[in-house]
């Protein structure tokens, strides 16, 4: 749905668009990078009419730390 937003001339949104906001919002909160992706997705429609559904979801990936053992050398795995 993002990256297939469509202006008044056809031009989806794209990819490398999505990609740089993404990584252009430095330490945003997942709320401050929802509302700056669809905020600029407005820009980009510049008022076209919605032909596609605009999902969106932001994941915070946090480090596992790491096991003091491995899964193999746990006792009942083989």
């Amino acid at each position: 749905g993002v990256s297939e937003a469509m202006n008044g001339l056809g031009r989806e949104y794209g990819e490398e668009r999505l990609e740089a906001m993404i990584t252009g919002a430095g330490s945003a909160d997942a709320q401050g990078l929802l509302d700056a992706i669809h905020r600029d997705i407005l820009v980009h429609a510049a008022g076209a009419p919605q032909s596609d559904d605009i999902t969106m979801m932001v994941i915070r990936i946090v480090a596992c730390p790491q096991p003091s053992q491995s899964l193999a050398s746990s006792p009942g795995v083989r």
